[in-house]
């Protein structure tokens, strides 16, 4: 009798945060509809036209300021690095923005000087890629594309009520037939603008293999390429780290982003534009995006760094698809993802915890939450970022001290855009179900056999999961001690131990540190970039890139012996851990399933 009364209040308890939940998001919509019919509407238009909540930018601006209207290509150029924008197409009619910073940097741009010009856009018809688009700047033009922008209340309103016109404007422009479009753009200090434009039609084509290796790096989730890119200083950031080392940088957008905001066949104001969850990123966007990469640049394996879904992405696509393997020589995870613990908050583990059905119902069958690009352009920036910094701590416990107060404005101006409800579903089944499985298509609610020991079987039918004990690629593993999202000792007891080289925990760190911790350049990306340096070094020397130890690049303090692929200890491996975590490797009795 105690057992069904227990019961009975949990169900009261679940369904009264569900009904929250839901009070909660009628709340916000009957908001978002008083603001946009409000100040959208004409006697208002002109009383607030010269009224705008965020300060405006203007010619005395800072950098920093710009760079919360710039979008990734600008970004890019302001730091000074030659840049190109690709698109490619998915089997299933996406068409998947690419960015690629192809060498180190190359000029300094003056803090009180816009860096930019207007793009002028040159067409050059060929028969390898649809069309193609030469994007010129000359530095030294110092009129700049940001400063004339209008950054109005009532246009951003305007901008974002209706969620296709987030679309990016070269995406606007690329043809719904073509099979691949590129984009390139050239910075450089030469005053001939026919010879760049010249340069850059003759090379925007060429895939021969120049030895230089080639990275591509993904975002995590309801992020763009921007989020990898938004420090105040390049030195901080990623892909322009790995670019003044040498590298040829790439990188990735998943469908669904602003920068693969179209479809051959689908708008985003269709159903059919969203049907899509984990999966359909793994089958297709991994692939296609890999794939591109090494037909563009001619070389025969690349690097492949991901960050949160983007590691989820690369432990299923590795491991189930072994052509697409074998073009990755190193995957580099950070803050890798697998299964997911859930949430502490008991409203949204409830919500997370609920039928299918229920979500649909709650979100609708397209975007999640289009409203937050909504309110970060509505709202002003300090008042945004206090919004974000609580709406972290409420969903996953994350206090974000690790990142600098000042550039959270620029930060979180960039951190979000939009994905399918889809695959906010397959994310929840995969926390009912505590195992790295593909999209439950039936939508049942989880409700697995008493008798049964794997919770992924029931009703009578097993869900197929994706096994990363399966993964031929080598890899390497940083997380953070205080990162409470993703299970991470039972996604290392379930990798090969000879296809992991390096495994490094910052105690300290939570999940966005990975890309935005103040010491991130230091404790992390000085790190990746030596461990790609040693990988390059093997394969252009033929040492074996599957399995094995990678020549000791640095050493760490909390460096651990382990154990290479030919069962032999090396001290001076570059596998870095804390013991904790070695023993945790082990001897984990966790409770998750992945076969």
């Amino acid at each position: 009798m105690g057992l069904i009364i227990v019961s009975i209040l949990r169900t009261i308890w679940r369904w009264s945060q569900l009904y929250l939940t839901l009070t909660i998001l009628i709340v916000e919509r009957i908001t978002r509809f008083f603001v946009t019919t409000i100040f959208g509407f004409v006697p208002f238009r002109y009383y607030f036209d010269n009224i705008s909540f965020s300060k405006p930018v203007s010619k005395e601006a800072s950098e920093s300021e710009k760079d919360l209207e710039r979008d990734a290509i600008e970004m890019i150029t302001a730091r000074g690095y030659p840049v190109e924008e690709h698109f490619v197409t998915t089997p299933d009619g996406f068409i998947l923005g690419l960015h690629r910073i192809t060498g180190p940097k190359q000029f300094n741009t003056p803090p009180d000087s816009p860096p930019t010009s207007p793009r002028s856009h040159v067409n050059n018809n060929n028969n390898n890629s649809g069309r193609s688009k030469s994007t010129i700047n000359n530095n030294n033009n110092t009129s700049s594309t940001i400063n004339n922008r209008k950054n109005k209340l009532v246009q951003k309103l305007q901008q974002h009520v209706d969620i296709d016109q987030e679309i990016h404007n070269s995406n606007a422009n690329t043809s719904s037939t073509a099979a691949t479009t590129t984009t390139t753009t050239t910075t450089g200090n030469s005053n001939n603008i026919s010879e760049m434009m010249s340069s850059a039609s003759s090379t925007s084509n060429l895939s021969i293999y120049n030895g230089k290796p080639v990275v591509v790096i993904m975002h995590g989730f309801m992020q763009t390429s921007e989020a990898w890119l938004c420090r105040s200083d390049p030195k901080d950031s990623l892909p322009f780290i790995l670019a003044d080392a040498g590298f040829d940088v790439w990188l990735g957008n998943n469908r669904g982003n602003k920068y693969s905001f179209k479809h051959t066949n689908f708008t985003p104001n269709q159903e059919g534009f969203w049907n899509w969850s984990l999966d359909e990123l793994v089958r297709y966007d991994y692939p296609s995006i890999v794939n591109f990469i090494c037909e563009r640049t001619g070389a025969p394996s690349i690097s492949y760094i991901g960050f949160s879904q983007g590691t989820a992405q690369g432990w299923a696509a590795l491991s189930t698809n072994t052509i697409i393997s074998k073009k990755i020589n190193l995957f580099i995870a950070l803050a890798p993802v697998a299964t997911v613990k859930g949430f502490s908050n008991p409203m949204i583990d409830s919500l997370a915890r609920s039928r299918p059905d229920f979500i649909f119902l709650l979100f609708g069958k397209k975007s999640m939450l289009p409203s937050t690009i909504f309110w970060r352009n509505f709202l002003p920036k300090d008042v945004f970022v206090r919004l974000i910094d609580t709406s972290v701590k409420f969903l996953f416990g994350w206090c974000t001290e690790n990142i600098s107060q000042e550039e959270k404005k620029m930060l979180y101006s960039h951190i979000f855009s939009y994905t399918s409800v889809k695959s906010v579903v397959h994310w929840f089944q995969i926390i009912q179900t505590n195992r790295f499985q593909m999209f439950d298509d039936i939508l049942l609610g989880i409700t697995p056999n008493e008798d049964s020991k794997k919770p992924h079987r029931y009703h009578g039918r097993v869900i197929p999961g994706y096994h990363p004990s399966q993964i031929l690629t080598k890899c390497a593993l940083f997380y953070g001690g205080s990162d409470n999202l993703p299970n991470t000792k039972a996604l290392l007891s379930h990798l090969p131990r000879d296809r992991v080289i390096m495994v490094h925990e910052e105690p300290s760190y939570e999940h966005l540190d990975f890309m935005w911790g103040k010491d991130a350049a230091e404790k992390v990306f000085s790190k990746v970039v030596s461990l790609l340096k040693s990988n390059h070094f093997d394969l252009t020397n033929g040492i074996n890139s599957n399995g094995g130890y990678v020549n000791n690049c640095y050493s760490s303090t909390t460096s651990s012996p382990m154990v290479n692929a030919n069962n032999r200890s090396y001290s001076n491996s570059p596998i870095i851990t804390s013991q904790q975590n070695n023993n945790n490797i082990n001897n984990s009795n966790h409770s998750d399933h992945y076969d």
